[in-house]
């Protein structure tokens, strides 16, 4: 009998911490870098290869894509961050307001692809030599659940 009672309550305790959101089960904090810059999201994403992106991380409920934009690719008309901005959203055709939140320069976006609809922040940068535009996105019925986690995601971005 105290076989089953100690066995009932160590379940009792698993369930308890389980439905506590314990941070036993939160993935712990991991740096990613390329290409002169570092992010930091969670050891549930992993690295992988996308045509078109300088790098791409995913884990399954959020997927990141960063590309580097060279200034010497870009032409002298493009020579500030907000020139920058601007042009992305010339050739995507985005509506979208520029919000800034602790220095971060940034547009929420929805997509649609394969049947469903995705939600980015899409962030922008400027380093030493290049502009890079971070996506930080997600199923838009998970977006509100995942915001504050992709805004702490892009104020994380440390350029070299």
């Amino acid at each position: 009998m105290k076989l089953f009672s100690k066995a009932a309550l160590a379940v009792v305790l698993v369930f308890t911490l389980m439905l506590s959101g314990c941070s036993l089960f939160e993935p712990d904090e991991k740096s990613f870098s390329k290409a002169g810059m570092t992010v930091t999201l969670t050891e549930a994403f992993v690295e992988q290869d996308v045509v078109n992106y300088t790098a791409t991380y995913v884990s399954t409920k959020i997927m990141v894509y960063a590309l580097k934009e060279e200034f010497s690719l870009l032409g002298s008309e493009t020579d500030t961050l907000d020139k920058y901005i601007d042009l992305i959203k010339e050739i995507n055709d985005f509506d979208d307001k520029v919000e800034t939140d602790e220095g971060l320069k940034y547009i929420t976006v929805e997509t649609e692809g394969n049947g469903d609809k995705y939600t980015y922040i899409v962030a922008f940068y400027e380093a030493d030599d290049a502009f890079w535009m971070i996506q930080f996105g997600t199923k838009s019925s998970n977006f509100d659940k995942y915001k504050d986690d992709m805004l702490k995601y892009a104020k994380s971005v440390k350029l070299d």
